[in-house]
C-alpha cells in the first residue's frame, strides 16, 4: 500500500501532495517563507479581518489623496464647482465614503461659500445619520445655513443644540459665547436683549440637569417661539 505524503503543519495529505524537507506541502512553505520575510503578506494572506482592514485602510488613503489634492488645487485656482465635484466623489459617492472631520467641514465650506444651501443641509443631515461628524459641529453649519437664509429664529435653536451638545463634554455652559453667538439674529429679529439671557437660562437649567435631550429643548423653545409670537 502506498503512504500518503502528509503535510505536518495543516494536515493536508494526497496521492500528488509534495512536501519539502521540513515535510510542509507547498503552501505552508510558502507561508513559512512569509513569516521570516514579509510578516504583513503573511497576515493579509492567511488573516481574513487583517486583509480586510488592510483593504479599508488602502481604500481611505486613496480617498484622502484625492480630498488632499483637489483641496490644494482650491487653493490655487479658487474654484469652488471644481473642489466641490472632487470632494463629492470621496466624501458622498464613494462607498464607505471618506472618515475625516476636517475634510467634512472643508466640504461644508464649499457648499456655503458657493451659496448651495441646499446641498449643504442635505449633507448635514447625511453626517448625522452617518455620524460622520459631532452633533455640536453639525448643528452649528445649520445654524449658519439658516441664518444665509434668514431664518433666524431656527437658526437661534440650532444654536441652542449646538451650545448643549458642546456642554455635554464637560457639563459646562458657556453662557457668555452662547450670547454673542444668538445676538445677531436676535436683532435681526427685533426682540429685546433680555431674551437671549432668558434663552440662555433654558440651555443652562438643561446642562445643569444633565439633560442633553435634544427633543426637550426643542420642545421648549418653540413654546417660547409660540408665546413670544
Amino acid at each position: 500500500m502506498i503512504e500518503l505524503a502528509k503535510c505536518k503543519r495543516c494536515g493536508k495529505s494526497g496521492l500528488f501532495l509534495r512536501t519539502n524537507s521540513q515535510g510542509l506541502c507547498k503552501d505552508c512553505a510558502e507561508n513559512d517563507k512569509l513569516i521570516k520575510t514579509d510578516v504583513k503578506k503573511y497576515l493579509y494572506k492567511t488573516d481574513a479581518s487583517y486583509r480586510k482592514a488592510t483593504d479599508e485602510l488602502d481604500h481611505q488613503d486613496r480617498l484622502l489623496k484625492v480630498a488632499l489634492k483637489a483641496r490644494d488645487q482650491y487653493k490655487i485656482d479658487g474654484d469652488c464647482d471644481k473642489a466641490i465635484s472632487e470632494y463629492e466623489k470621496v466624501m458622498i459617492e464613494a462607498t464607505p465614503p471618506l472618515k475625516s472631520n476636517a475634510h467634512a467641514m472643508f466640504l461644508l465650506d464649499l457648499y456655503l461659500k458657493a451659496g448651495y444651501n441646499n446641498k449643504a443641509w442635505g449633507y448635514t443631515n447625511k453626517l448625522i445619520q452617518t455620524h460622520g461628524l459631532d452633533i455640536d459641529k453639525i448643528r452649528k453649519y445649520q445654524a449658519k445655513i439658516l441664518k444665509k437664509e434668514e431664518k433666524h429664529a431656527e437658526a437661534i435653536k440650532m444654536l441652542m443644540l449646538h451650545h448643549l451638545a458642546k456642554s455635554k463634554w464637560n457639563n459646562i455652559f458657556n453662557r457668555e459665547a452662547f450670547i454673542k453667538d444668538i445676538m445677531p439674529s436676535i436683532k435681526k429679529l427685533k426682540w429685546a436683549p433680555e431674551d437671549a439671557d432668558t434663552l440662555a437660562d433654558m440651555v443652562s437649567a438643561q446642562v445643569k440637569a444633565k439633560d442633553y435631550k435634544e427633543s426637550a429643548l426643542t420642545s421648549k423653545y418653540s413654546e417660547y417661539v409660540k408665546a413670544h409670537a
